[in-house]
């Protein structure tokens, strides 16, 4: 496999290509501390419409095959729906850095390989006997991750760069390598960093059964999703694990006990909210673990909705620089951007010819596009 960074660093911006720019800051949404019952969502509708494989040692991708799925436990399960503390004693007190130091993280590369929903595309539509985005002006093609991180923009202030190659509708999301932050979380520097961000991997190892055979994979869910009338998506999402009992994705977190008065907690649980909200049925799963010693200390399920009134709630002191962490702005935010974002797009593409564009949104939320003088390789199939 060649990364997208190395094609993406031999590219220059196209001097007569086009440039634009649009202020985002100012769209209509709810008061901040409008809390309805039910928290908005991100699509008008959305469902699942296949899954993948991918066994990264051989390059592999399986179409529509659940190998690559871990299960939850059984007891894990039964815990989520009766609350029995029972069934979940033995897990407490784990050393949650157990195999820290023989863990070996999963290559950036194969979370940004789109290879594998090419060729899903590819199979849907000689099976259907239709181009998968007839009913939409336009459809995104994006890995999850890139739209979490346009979504929490306005909550993270931190600036978002992507590359967008449009084809004949479609709107292909690849990451920026000159602007990507590369050296974080579980691939930090600092092994004190990756030893926090491993503990969520040693969770996930503790509450699931191990595939049945040891090559290493991972799994995806393909959502189609609908923003309005004339966008659409199709969006790759990683995920941990699948609850049996439920019929559901479980999501997996491990994490100190939340302080909600905390802007990095309120923002981290929106991060986690937004992620569990892009995928339907999904629930999530955190493992409190002690900050001193590393040894689980609780396990607590969610679903959307629970999660969501556990940050968003009246109780809470108001952080109108952060738009109060409301998820229902959350929502309001995305549609805002996605459309301001497919208008940039079409004022400056050429004759309806395939184009690609670095796309930046800048912590005060000014959405900028450049021409790329060359589509990256690995950007589109």
């Amino acid at each position: 496999m060649e990364p997208l960074s190395e094609e993406l660093s031999s590219l220059s911006i196209n001097d007569k290509g086009a440039q634009s720019h649009v202020h985002c800051k100012k769209f209509g949404h709810v008061n901040l501390t409008a809390y309805p019952k039910q928290a908005f969502h991100f699509f008008k509708e959305s469902r699942e419409i296949g899954t993948i494989t991918h066994r990264y040692d051989d390059e592999r991708y399986i179409i529509n095959d659940k190998s690559g799925l871990p299960r939850l436990n059984s007891d894990i399960c039964e815990y989520k729906k009766d609350r029995n503390k029972n069934k979940i004693r033995k897990y407490l007190g784990h050393n949650m850095t157990t195999g820290f130091e023989s863990f070996e993280p999963l290559p950036l590369a194969v979370l940004e390989d789109m290879r594998g929903v090419f060729l899903f595309m590819e199979r849907f539509e000689a099976k259907n006997g239709t181009k998968f985005n007839q009913n939409n002006k336009f459809t995104i093609v994006s890995a999850r991750h890139h739209l979490i991180d346009l979504i929490m923009c306005p909550f993270s202030k931190e600036d978002v760069s992507l590359v967008v190659t449009y084809v004949d509708g479609y709107l292909y999301f690849s990451p920026d390598s000159r602007r990507a932050k590369k050296d974080t979380g579980i691939h930090s520097k600092s092994t004190h960093m990756r030893r926090i961000c491993y503990t969520g991997f040693e969770l996930e190892n503790l509450v699931t059964q191990p595939l049945a055979e040891n090559q290493r994979s991972c799994f995806f869910s393909m959502i189609e999703g609908k923003i309005n009338d004339n966008i659409g998506v199709l969006l790759k999402a990683e995920m941990d694990c699948h609850d049996d009992f439920h019929e559901t994705y479980t999501e997996i977190k491990c994490s100190t006990d939340f302080k909600l008065n905390n802007q990095h907690h309120r923002r981290k649980l929106l991060r986690m909210w937004v992620q569990t909200s892009l995928v339907p049925q999904t629930d999530l799963l955190i493992g409190f673990r002690d900050p001193y010693y590393n040894q689980l200390s609780a396990l607590q399920s969610y679903t959307r909705n629970q999660l969501y009134h556990k940050f968003n709630n009246k109780n809470m002191k108001v952080d109108r620089m952060h738009l109060n962490y409301n998820a229902n702005i959350s929502v309001q935010w995305f549609h805002h951007l996605i459309e301001q974002l497919c208008d940039l797009v079409e004022n400056n593409i050429k004759d309806n010819r395939q184009q690609s564009f670095r796309v930046m949104l800048s912590k005060e939320l000014c959405l900028s596009i450049e021409a790329l003088s060359k589509t990256p390789k690995g950007a589109i199939p």
